[in-house]
């Protein structure tokens, strides 16, 4: 390498691509192959404006023919020997990885069972509290106040019980909103029906449902559809990825363009083939706005982790979209973001949720994109 950067990746037994290493002027990559001529065991890819020095296998085997003989042998040998160790080091880390990713699994679903399950004890509770203030504010009313008090204090007094008991109802509502999301968290508590339909349209559909509240923000919507006339079939739950959708937009109303600033959001559909995995689905959900800071990135699809509770914000949204499209839907999340620049969420969804699928496998490098 002359100058520029090379990103070295191969394919892991699902199909994803984990990066091996990335070089830079100075180092050189591929002279296994151009030893031993056995096919390529990684796939080189330009990142930066390259250039590049390229030696082809014959002429390199010429300049070992006026060599001694023994050195192309010996040459052939340890290049046959730190293939099988690259072959070791590259499933060693693929077992890592797994690892991290099976934890990270088990991590979400402890949490979303956990919060689920004190969701539903608290919701028995707060129906007796609304049944106690439903019974006041039923009982003393502000046309039955004159007649049950007997002086102008009296009469204050009911006045401000009537008054906490609805103030009591309307939070028990608002409480009542935030017990629904927190069950949300667990996908088995969310309710879906299965179907075959246009990915397209039903993307163009989920947006569509959010362009009202687009206006009031200002924010300029765009779905770009590139799955062409043939393989736009897909047979999943549409109410689990409209759901994700409406989080995902709803989340960049509030953090990218805040204070009705607006701006603009663009939604990509397309279709990725993979060597080694059925073809997939891949959405893309990007704004071009505030940003994440790095340090918050690793914790953004963390229940109740959110840098906008003054404006409202729970921490829930990206939680549910994370559970509902890596268990529901049986796909990949990942998010990328630079501070100023924008965010990029992108999803990768199988043409066909199966219905009740094996023991779930961990799914590999889902953060960062």
């Amino acid at each position: 390498m002359l100058s520029g950067a090379v990103s070295v990746h191969s394919l892991d037994d699902q199909g994803e691509e984990v990066e091996l290493a990335r070089f830079q002027p100075g180092a050189f990559f591929g002279e296994l192959a151009l030893i031993d001529a056995e096919p390529r065991s990684a796939t080189g890819v330009v990142v930066e404006d390259s250039d590049l020095f390229r030696l082809d296998r014959a002429a390199f085997l010429g300049l070992l023919d006026r060599a001694h003989p023994m050195l192309k042998d010996l040459l052939a040998g340890l290049s046959a020997k730190i293939r099988n160790n690259n072959v070791q080091y590259f499933e060693l880390r693929l077992q890592k990885e797994r690892l991290r990713a099976q934890a990270e699994i088990d991590r979400h679903r402890s949490i979303s069972q956990m919060v689920a399950g004190v969701a539903h004890e608290i919701n028995t509770p707060l129906g007796i509290v609304n049944n106690a203030a439903s019974l006041i504010t039923e009982m003393i009313t502000p046309k039955a106040i004159p007649a049950l008090a007997k002086d102008a204090r009296a009469e204050a007094v009911l006045t401000d019980l009537h008054d906490a008991a609805t103030l009591i109802q309307n939070n028990i509502v608002r409480a009542g909103q935030l017990i629904e999301a927190f069950k949300n968290l667990s996908v088995r508590n969310v309710t879906g029906r299965k179907e075959q339909v246009d990915f397209g349209g039903l993307t163009e559909e989920a947006v569509g449902l959010y362009r009202l509240k687009a206006q009031q923000s200002r924010l300029r919507l765009e779905v770009i559809d590139e799955l062409g006339e043939a393989g736009r079939t897909w047979e999943g739950f549409p109410g689990h990825y409209t759901q994700v959708i409406l989080n995902l937009l709803t989340n960049i109303d509030r953090y990218a363009y805040p204070d009705g600033q607006g701006g603009a959001v663009k939604v990509t559909v397309a279709q990725e083939n993979s060597p080694r995995k059925a073809p997939r689905f891949r959405v893309v959900v990007e704004d071009f706005g505030r940003g994440i800071p790095e340090k918050d990135l690793p914790k953004v699809f963390d229940a109740f982790f959110t840098t906008g509770r003054a404006i409202g914000g729970t921490g829930l949204g990206l939680a549910i979209a994370h559970n509902l499209v890596t268990s529901a839907l049986q796909g990949t999340i990942c998010i990328a973001s630079e501070p100023g620049e924008g965010t990029r969420v992108v999803m990768r969804l199988p043409k066909i949720v199966e219905d009740e699928p094996a023991e779930e496998a961990p799914r590999l490098n889902e953060r960062p994109c």
